[in-house]
């Protein structure tokens, strides 16, 4: 499973669909670095993207930001 760490908004949904051509399934989101408004931001775009292309979403660390854009679990 890939682990994606913070990149612009647009690379993000890029690196989802990169992944998904590849066969993975699941993918998570790890940022320890932007601020919270950005976090929330990039992990709804890429929850979105993850249903798209049929990828489950792990948010690291980050139960509040997982609830609210819909991820289908978190990584503690």
């Amino acid at each position: 499973m890939p682990i994606i760490d913070p990149l612009t908004t647009a690379s993000l949904v890029e690196a989802v669909r990169a992944v998904a051509n590849g066969g993975v399934n699941w993918v998570e989101y790890r940022d320890k670095e932007t601020d919270d408004r950005r976090v929330h931001e990039r992990a709804v775009a890429m929850a979105s993207a993850c249903r798209e292309f049929d990828v489950r979403l792990l948010i690291n660390d980050r139960v509040d930001v997982a609830l609210a854009a819909g991820a289908d679990g978190v990584h503690l």
